[in-house]
């Protein structure tokens, strides 16, 4: 039977460049596309929002993200003017926002 200890082999022999561009593929093989969202779609989470910023209540944004999906929660303040939503210390496009919960 074969003793294989996998990449553990090879880390004594790769520099921390290296290293640095395999965390840096491996980050990009991981992204996804944006999901796309019908009008149905828009249309609830544009009354979620309008509800929570109105009644001040705590929700969840889930928002795309150079490739990556994060989630966000607390208290939301809407910019029409430019189209944005803060929550969380964050600001963020209507365009990016996936889902609210």
């Amino acid at each position: 039977m074969v003793n294989d200890r996998g990449s553990i082999k090879w880390t004594s022999l790769m520099l921390p460049e290296h290293v640095q561009i395999l965390k840096n593929l491996d980050q990009e093989d991981k992204k996804i596309q944006k999901p796309i969202l019908d009008e149905q779609e828009f249309e609830i989470i544009n009354q979620r929002l309008i509800e929570a910023a109105t009644q001040g209540n705590h929700i969840e944004l889930s928002v795309y993200e150079n490739g990556v999906i994060n989630r966000y929660t607390g208290l939301v303040r809407i910019n029409k003017e430019r189209q944005q939503i803060c929550i969380a210390d964050s600001i963020f496009n209507f365009n990016n926002i996936i889902s609210v919960n």
